[in-house]
């Protein structure tokens, strides 16, 4: 019988291998990079929110106090006109004993809709520890401020602001 013994070109397969891996391998990596992008920027607009709120303008003339007579939803409304709807939050001011848990929460309804609590609560509710799938960014945030009420008395308080950006 005869035996019949064929041509590879090792140098060219092993090069073809080694460029079709890096291919993919930078694929990957790109893939990868992409959504950490993704991530940043829901956290850059979340920490928009924070900056917004906390300097003057919205609820106070100074830098990290609210006034009594501007917390409202009204203001929240005005101060984030026009601003990201990917973006869903709300705000509450609490005392620092924390056994007191009846707040009035303020929610921001830049889309026009009949229930802004109701729409915060559906995006909520997929927010969760175990949920890896999701494609929201959920965070909560709590921060000592000044609360400058009608009798123009200063108190402290704790603002806590929840944002889910999706």
């Amino acid at each position: 019988m005869l035996e019949k013994k064929s041509n590879i070109p090792i140098i060219k397969v092993i090069l073809i291998l080694f460029t079709t891996s890096i291919i993919f391998i930078s694929f990957i990596f790109f893939f990868f990079n992409t959504q950490s992008l993704n991530v940043d920027n829901k956290k850059i607009n979340t920490q928009i929110v924070l900056k917004k709120i906390l300097n003057p303008g919205c609820f106070s003339n100074e830098y990290a106090t609210i006034e009594e007579v501007k917390f409202s939803e009204e203001n929240l409304n005005i101060c984030f006109k026009n601003f990201n709807e990917d973006i869903y939050f709300n705000v509450v001011l609490r005392n620092f004993d924390t056994k007191n848990l009846e707040s009035n929460y303020l929610y921001l309804n830049n889309k026009g809709v009949e229930d802004p609590e109701k729409e915060f609560k559906d995006k909520g509710s997929l927010c969760s520890i175990y949920s890896v799938k999701s494609s929201l960014y959920c965070s909560t945030h709590k921060i000592p401020i000044l609360y400058v009420n009608d009798k123009n008395e200063k108190l402290n308080k704790i603002l806590e602001i929840n944002i889910i950006s999706s």
